[in-house]
């Protein structure tokens, strides 16, 4: 993840050269383009109103001047309606006890109620989620059948389970249900992985042995960089060994058992940090892709039987275009040129482009990052927290990146806080484009957010306040959280459903949605994780463009049956239970 070994940094120049020399053409003439086109998208902006919403406080990192790498991966954010109320509330997570410590520093995670019209008020001390350790990643769902979404909260040496009591109270069940693990958990997800109707537990490990007992590193890393504040910076992952991820199986009963051994999860180790779990190759079953870092990314493809088998080579999705493993840290995906097919995004480390997998067929992907124009863009920034998100409902997804490095080599001319990007897709929307996209950074137009400098992390996305417009929540080092409320002016009209599976836990992860519509068919997913270390919005938004009427939707849930809605209007807001008929909601 750092720039120390000679040999990655000649393997980065190479890099850098060739992609410069192989799009500057295409980027001068897709700026052509953005200057002809600018004004058919709208207005796109956002506005951060995370200190006048209440929302102000700044994440501890324990950094303490010893370059313990834990420190400068950030914390996650999750967005979660844990009152039913219709409205998403916010939990962030910070540093906390590590090993070493005599004592702990306090709860590390903070809970945000939404209380409407753009407020949100602590209630975190309410909610008895007391958990002291170094947070990573956060998982939102009904494990045990309740209706009550509930919350794992990945850790560094520790991680735990918190059961929602519907009162506004958490209780930690790890213990009981048999979740604890040990290493360095880093993103996380629910998801029915067999097809029993019970969510099971996906946790992405990353490094192990990178502090010691009393709490020092157990290496130290020079920087090789002459006149930097300090001659030790972070350590890349290859100076640890790297974990095995888990898999915990939902038993029904509000235990889980860890099945990682007999799943085939645990035959390969590697440094991970990004995870999205959904149907990549279109067979019913829910498969896992991990980012990883320094080490080739993994596609897990389910079996069946809770059996899965690495393919991330074979597939398409394992290196960037030129055969090298990448710093992967962030996953979006989504179907961004309008084929059926879902694509992927990783974000890497700085002059590493970030890369764009477009599926060409079912379980089959190709390295598009130059093709969409998104290579020289990535290539001066290190990403972290990213996502797909349509930001005036022109009915075609645009994409977010929070960006950000870990080492500070500001003195000899390298950035360290750096500027979030906002990328806006030229498709045509609700058609196939057959992966002719172009993406355009329209960051210095969005708002003063885009124009400062941070130590991006974590990004989660959904809609905040109803409004039928995306809004993105983002985490910093150093700095407090950003709520980016969408003020973008619409260009279309939307669709927002929350999806209800027929299961005890009625969550619709895995769930496909294809909106039949007079401008054309737009396809969405309900994704099990997604970005860095964040849980996203559960419920699907679909930006529908100019259309002036819904034909009809059809879902196809989790366990492959499918079902067609008829008679929904536009701009609504809808539950669909598996069966039943839908339910228009009213905004709160």
């Amino acid at each position: 993840m750092i720039e120390t070994a000679p040999s990655r940094k000649r393997l980065r120049k190479k890099v850098l050269s060739a992609a410069i020399l192989s799009c500057i053409v295409f980027s001068i003439a897709v700026s052509v383009i953005l200057i002809r086109r600018q004004n058919s998208f709208g207005e796109i902006y956002f506005v951060d109103i995370a200190s006048a919403s209440g929302v102000n406080f700044i994440p501890e990192d324990r950094a303490e001047g010893d370059f313990r790498l834990i420190e400068a991966m950030g914390s996650g954010v999750g967005l979660i309606d844990f009152d039913n109320d219709g409205r998403l509330d916010i939990i962030f997570g910070q540093g906390g006890r590590l090993p070493g410590d005599q004592q702990a520093s306090g709860p590390s995670c903070r809970l945000f109620h939404n209380q409407g019209s753009d407020t949100y008020v602590d209630v975190t001390q309410r909610s008895e989620i007391t958990f002291d350790g170094f947070v990573q990643g956060f998982a939102a769902g009904d494990y045990d059948g309740d209706g009550h979404q509930d919350l794992f909260i990945a850790g560094f040496d520790r991680s735990a389970l918190y059961r929602n009591l519907g009162d506004g109270r958490f209780e930690e069940t790890t213990d009981i249900a048999g979740v604890a693990g040990k290493g360095w958990a880093s993103s996380c997800a629910f998801a029915d992985l067999n097809g029993n109707g019970y969510l099971d537990l996906y946790v992405v490990r990353y490094l192990a042995d990178t502090i010691s007992p009393s709490g020092r590193p157990t290496v130290q890393c020079p920087t090789n960089q002459p006149g930097t504040p300090s001659p030790y910076g972070y350590c890349p992952p290859v100076a640890h060994e790297p974990e095995a991820d888990i898999i915990y199986r939902n038993n029904g009963d509000g235990t889980f058992t860890d099945i990682s051994e007999s799943s085939g999860i645990a035959t390969a180790r590697a440094p991970g940090l990004g995870l999205v779990i959904v149907d990549l190759d279109g067979d019913g079953k829910l498969d896992i892709y991990v980012a990883n870092d320094m080490k080739p990314n993994q596609l897990w493809r389910n079996l069946g039987d809770l059996r899965f088998e690495e393919v991330g080579m074979l597939s398409g999705v394992a290196v960037g275009e030129n055969g090298e493993s990448r710093a992967g840290m962030g996953i979006a995906a989504g179907d961004y040129d309008g084929d059926g097919l879902i694509d992927l995004v990783v974000t890497n480390f700085q002059d590493e482009p970030n890369d764009v997998y477009r599926q060409v067929t079912p379980g089959q992907f190709f390295v598009s990052t130059p093709d969409v124009g998104l290579t020289v863009p990535s290539l001066t920034v290190l990403g972290f927290g990213i996502g797909f998100l349509d930001t005036n409902n022109r009915g075609v997804l645009d994409l977010f990146v929070s960006n950000g490095h870990l080492n500070d080599y500001r003195v000899i001319g390298k950035p360290y806080e750096q500027k979030p990007q906002l990328f806006c897709n030229l498709a045509k929307p609700g058609h196939s484009k057959s992966g002719q996209v172009s993406f355009v950074d329209i960051s210095s137009t969005c708002g003063n957010y885009f124009g400062e400098l941070w130590l991006g992390r974590s990004a989660a996305l959904g809609d905040l306040n109803n409004d039928g417009l995306t809004d993105i929540v983002v985490t910093h080092l150093r700095r407090p959280p950003a709520i980016l409320k969408n003020a973008s002016q619409p260009k279309g009209r939307f669709l927002c459903l929350r999806l209800e599976s027929d299961t005890p836990s009625s969550s619709a992860i895995g769930s496909q949605v294809a909106v039949h519509a007079s401008t054309g068919v737009f396809r969405r997913a309900v994704f099990g994780g997604g970005s860095y270390l964040s849980t996203s919005d559960p419920r699907v938004s679909i930006g529908l463009g100019d259309a002036v009427v819904i034909d009809h939707v059809e879902v196809t849930w989790p366990n492959g049956e499918k079902q067609v809605i008829e008679n929904l209007d536009l701009d609504s807001f809808y539950r669909i239970r598996q069966g039943a008929n839908p339910v228009k909601l009213d905004p709160v």
